[in-house]
């Protein structure tokens, strides 16, 4: 694939949330020799932390690095029952099979989280009263749950991870188009 000024790439990964995240260290662990760039519209990890931790949320605070679920919210649903917690087209097995390699990932990353077996009171509050005016608020539970230090520790490591394995990250970034060319892509 082309990207980045005729720059060439075996991978280009459009989007650093978490399945972006954990297809780029899937395939740095599959093979060292692949070239892979990650483009995200959102900021690098470096400074959606320190916006962060001064308060400072802009327009994109919700895209960048880790993306929302994991930089934000660090809720890992392991919910295989449901669209949102596994598209249909995905047999559970498979699903299975990527759910422990996410979990064994994230041991590996000492990111160590919490089994929250169904959604707090609260939000399943929140999802009855949806329902009365005819909406449905899909929950993804069983989850696991990161707090921001396993969390964020877990992204940093992701990051190390990716940058020793010579994978390019491009922040603030969108795709303009996407192109076939005879020998692949160009992004």
């Amino acid at each position: 694939m082309e990207g980045m000024n005729g720059t060439a790439f075996d991978v280009v990964i459009v989007g650093a949330g978490p399945a972006g995240l954990f297809a780029a260290l899937e395939i740095c662990r599959g093979d060292a020799g692949i070239s892979m760039c990650l483009v995200d519209k959102g900021q690098a990890l470096g400074e959606r932390t320190r916006a962060e931790a001064a308060g400072a949320r802009s327009d994109g605070w919700l895209q960048g690095f880790g993306g929302a679920g994991f930089f934000i919210g660090g809720r890992l649903s392991l919910d295989l029952g449901t669209p949102t917690g596994r598209p249909f087209n995905v047999p559970v097995p498979q699903a299975v099979k990527l759910r422990d390699a996410v979990l064994d990932r994230l041991d590996g990353f000492h990111a160590t989280s919490t089994l929250l077996e169904e959604p707090p009171v609260a939000l399943k509050e929140a999802a009855t009263r949806a329902s009365d005016v005819g909406l449905t608020w899909q929950l993804n539970y069983p989850a696991r749950h990161l707090d921001p230090a396993h969390r964020l520790g877990a992204l940093a490591a992701a990051e190390s991870e990716l940058a020793d394995s010579g994978a390019q990250m491009l922040t603030q970034a969108t795709v303009g188009d996407i192109k076939r060319l005879d020998h692949g892509w160009s992004v």
